[in-house]
């Protein structure tokens, strides 16, 4: 089934109003295209998006869709997506989906690939809501944050104000041109982090933290993570770079491998408030490059 067509350039492909659940399955949402801030979907206050496979088994594809915020989705209640491909759409910020206002997202078995987000955040998600993110059983690869500023972060997801939860994921070969966080970025206003059983390999940034940036004031947990030949090519962190200025860190059975930066190969813990805490952890082969300050 087709869910828009690529001939429709004006307003929203899907608008799910209040009250409304929208379930789909099995579906294409391909080829929108708008100059403005108005996704292929948007999930208003008070509804509900629940996306996945159809009862063959057939995925939902999300492809191809450009706009300036929220390149295919734009949550603003509540959408439950598993079993979906979101593959090489575009946005300002949020390259796949943004949430914004309060709502919530639940990913379960999805695939984000060569999304794009240009002078913004979050090359496949965007989450700027007071709503809860869970992440779970998915791949992200080759997403990609572009640009100029040093303020744009999240290579394939950039996060704020919210408690987030991702657990059993692949983030493979996500890139920031010049900005921080190639995996995944965490502003100051980021509540809480839990990050379990989940592989970061071969992510790059031209600045700050190949795999995970950390600028928030909140408790978070790393458990049975493993970073692989991560780097960031510019400054500090290869693998993860924490910039908070009271948080607390906690590394459990991790294991770091081959990353590299010019600055803290495998982490780099810029404020003297923040604690940190390992436990079980290995580091092999992680290496200094360049001229290191």
């Amino acid at each position: 089934n087709k869910a828009n067509s690529s001939d429709y350039h004006s307003g929203h492909s899907l608008t799910v109003a209040t009250g409304a659940d929208l379930q789909l399955y099995g579906c294409t949402i391909k080829n929108h295209s708008s100059a403005n801030r108005i996704s292929s979907v948007l999930v208003r206050t008070g509804a509900k998006l629940t996306m996945g496979e159809d009862a063959n088994g057939t995925r939902s594809v999300v492809q191809n869709n450009t706009t300036n915020y929220g390149g295919a989705i734009r949550v603003i209640g509540d959408a439950e997506i598993s079993g979906t491909d979101f593959i090489g759409n575009y946005a300002n910020g949020g390259g796949a989906i943004i949430v914004t206002d309060g709502g919530e997202l639940t990913v379960d078995d999805c695939l984000f690939e060569d999304n794009y987000a240009k002078n913004n955040f979050g090359g496949a998600i965007r989450f700027e809501s007071t709503g809860d993110f869970t992440v779970l059983n998915s791949t992200f690869r080759g997403n990609h944050n572009n640009s100029a500023s040093n303020g744009t972060r999240g290579g394939a997801i950039s996060t704020a104000k919210c408690d987030v939860v991702i657990d059993n994921c692949l983030f493979e070969n996500n890139y920031c041109d010049v900005t921080s966080g190639a995996a995944f970025a965490a502003e100051e206003e980021t509540t809480g982090i839990k990050i379990t059983n989940t592989t970061f390999v071969g992510n790059t940034s031209g600045q700050n933290s190949g795999a995970v940036w950390l600028c928030n004031h909140c408790d978070t947990e790393f458990e049975n993570c493993t970073f692989i030949e991560n780097s960031a090519t510019n400054n500090g962190g290869g693998a993860v770079r924490m910039d908070s200025a009271e948080g607390t860190f906690t590394f459990n059975r991790c294991h770091f491998e081959d990353n590299s930066a010019k600055q803290g190969a495998a982490f780099y813990v810029y404020s003297w408030l923040s604690r940190v805490y390992m436990n079980a952890c290995t580091f092999t082969g992680n290496h200094i490059t360049g001229d290191a300050a």
